[in-house]
């Protein structure tokens, strides 16, 4: 499926630039420790800035964004901090689903802005055995056969993250955490080796 990933990326170079001029003085080892440790730490905060705009726009639970998330961390060998989101199309049992025999059909609420909706004719089903057993979603009968089901699924963690709105947030947090994570640490390892000296 053309949708089952999207790549978030800190890029250091420009990043960098911005700051050089002011602490021209450091030396190249310090300034590549710097980078990784502050591209690490602005890793870390993108990724709690993922989960916290996606679940502004859609009624998820933090886990559930968590569980999409890979962090590729940095290293002096690869000046580059990743967040890989992946995933197929959420289970509706995610979005709060909520069923009982009376009701017409189970009921979601898929985005924090809308009510909950109803789908017709679906229920709530647990897979009783075989190599998905335990598995609880929601789900319609297909045919006339009676365990016979289909479960529904609703978007993908990498479409949500598409909102323009989740998207913007997000870089923004992880250029500023950046930076001032890299102005911190050139100072921080800075005092650490005139210590060292003394």
């Amino acid at each position: 499926m053309a949708d089952t990933r999207q790549l978030v990326g800190v890029e250091v170079r420009s990043n960098i630039r911005a700051v050089r001029a002011t602490f021209s003085h450091v030396t190249e080892q310090v300034e590549s420790k710097a980078t990784v440790r502050a591209l690490n730490r602005a890793l870390d905060q993108s990724a709690t800035e993922v989960s916290k705009r996606v679940r502004e726009v859609y009624n998820l639970k933090h886990r559930a964004v968590l569980k999409a998330m890979r962090k590729l961390r940095a290293n002096r060998n690869r000046l580059r901090a990743v967040i890989e989101i992946r995933g197929s199309r959420i289970g509706l049992i995610e979005f709060d689903a909520h069923w009982t025999r009376n009701m017409r059909g189970a009921s979601i609420r898929e985005k924090i802005s809308g009510g909950r909706k109803t789908i017709a004719h679906s229920f709530i089903a647990t897979i009783r055995s075989g190599r998905f057993a335990g598995y609880r979603g929601v789900a319609v009968r297909e045919g006339h056969e009676r365990y016979l089901i289909r479960f529904l699924r609703g978007i993908s963690l990498p479409t949500a993250f598409r909102e323009k709105t989740v998207l913007e947030a997000v870089r923004k947090v992880a250029r500023e955490s950046f930076m001032k994570n890299f102005k911190q640490q050139i100072i921080h390892l800075g005092q650490a080796r005139i210590d060292a000296a003394l």
